[in-house]
């Protein structure tokens, strides 16, 4: 397996950061969610904690990705795939990348106006801010975009399945761990 992409495949470091992340990702948000709701709110609050430092990690990871997507050029649309297609691919993954950024830091502003400490792992980061109003304004974006970003991963994952089940091409096999042979057939 390669491990930098090539003009049709994605190598093994970017088909890593990508599932690791969005395993991470989907974890932090479905529990974000129960969490929310959770009758018992000083359970919530002790279970939160990990819901920081799993989505932190999610920003710790998304910066050597980003600089690894610059480095190691994206492979090409395949071949059959529409200009309209291609606009909405880019536009779901430049907002994926925004969320990703977006929500770790968000959370860790609103948590740090509260005064709620934010550990990473072991490590208590900073807090980033102590100003009441701009942790609340926070938290609400926090919570509007985490909603938002449920409809973003779905239309993520609809577009992979809809490229593997109806237009039969390798669009998902080539990002799966082990979904595409380096032979030179299913050539994008």
């Amino acid at each position: 397996m390669l491990f930098k992409n090539t003009q049709d495949r994605f190598g093994a470091v970017s088909k890593t950061f990508h599932w690791v992340i969005a395993i991470d990702f989907i974890c932090v948000m479905l529990a974000g969610l129960y969490l929310a709701e959770l009758a018992d709110k000083a359970t919530a609050l002790h279970y939160f904690k990990y819901h920081k430092e799993f989505g932190l990690l999610v920003l710790v990871l998304v910066v050597p990705r980003l600089l690894w997507r610059l480095y190691s050029a994206v492979p090409d649309y395949v071949a059959s795939l529409r200009t309209w297609e291609k606009r909405l691919a880019g536009a779901v993954h430049f907002l994926l990348y925004c969320c990703m950024f977006f929500m770790p830091l968000s959370g860790w502003i609103f948590s740090s106006a509260a005064g709620r400490p934010v550990d990473f792992f072991g490590y208590t980061l900073p807090n980033l801010t102590q100003d009441k109003a701009l942790g609340h304004f926070f938290h609400a974006a926090h919570q509007v975009v985490g909603w938002s970003l449920l409809g973003i991963v779905g239309l993520h994952v609809a577009g992979a399945l809809k490229h593997h089940f109806i237009d039969h091409d390798i669009t998902l096999r080539r990002m799966l761990p082990f979904g595409v042979k380096d032979t030179g057939e299913d050539k994008p």
